[in-house]
């Protein structure tokens, strides 16, 4: 066996088995940054199935300024500009927005709509307040279990 320095041999081994395709992330020390963008699992539902996210984007510092009817009315003048988008149903709370959003194809980027519907709003309201950075969101695997967190 040859002699290598002080962990040497264990990046050498990381690095054959990372491009072996053994383990697809990241080896070593892990950060803060890496834990708060986990890799985006592909959408694996067959074609026929449609995908569905349940979103939430909220306000820096979870200040209550949304609590009014011109955000609201932001927030439906931001949704009409969605040209790849469908929103199914959405709640203005005074700190942060619940949307039930699919696709148009489904590979699109829920990051992208977040942000869009964020900018918008922000312009359309003036605002001096700011948004935190990215959004929560979860696949819904089907139709019914959207239909189940709206109500119906």
């Amino acid at each position: 066996m040859t002699d290598f320095p002080s962990g040497e041999r264990q990046r050498r081994t990381s690095t054959a088995r990372r491009q072996a395709g053994r383990l697809p992330y990241k080896v070593g020390r892990i950060t803060l940054a890496d834990m708060a963008h986990p890799p985006r699992i592909p959408v694996w539902l067959p074609l026929n199935r449609e995908v569905v996210y349940f979103i939430t984007f909220c306000v820096r510092e979870r200040r209550p300024v949304l609590a009014n009817s011109a955000a609201f009315q932001s927030m439906q003048s931001a949704i009409a500009k969605l040209q790849n988008w469908w929103v199914l149903a959405a709640v203005v709370m005074p700190d942060h927005i619940h949307l039930l959003a699919a696709p148009k194809e489904r590979d699109l980027d829920v990051g992208n709509l977040a942000g869009a519907l964020k900018r918008w709003i922000r312009q359309d309201l003036q605002a001096d307040w700011k948004w935190q950075a990215g959004c929560f969101d979860s696949r819904m695997f089907r139709s019914p279990v959207a239909h189940q967190r709206i109500g119906d």
